[in-house]
């Protein structure tokens, strides 16, 4: 064999061991990152779908009174002692 084929094949062959390398590692990092956000992406689905609103119960209670409160200063009653503004 011609040693300029020979030589030409040897660097052609490290050329592209290079090559071989960066893609393995590309690959690898985009299969932790693809991984990571699908984890992320159904712990959140899931946290929705068990808290839909993500108001606790006392959140609740709470919003549900101010509101009555708001409803009874609106017809002209002080929320805390429920008697007629004149």
């Amino acid at each position: 064999m011609n040693p300029i084929k020979l030589t030409a094949l040897a660097a052609c062959c490290l050329l592209l061991n290079g090559c071989v390398v960066a893609a393995a590692a590309d690959l690898a990092a985009t299969t932790v990152l693809t991984v990571g956000k699908v984890a992320v992406k159904g712990t959140g689905a899931v946290v929705r779908a068990a808290i839909p609103d993500g108001d606790s119960d006392e959140e609740k209670a709470q919003k549900e009174k101010k509101k009555q409160q708001q409803e009874l200063e609106k017809a002209g009653y002080r929320a805390e002692d429920y008697q007629r503004v004149e």
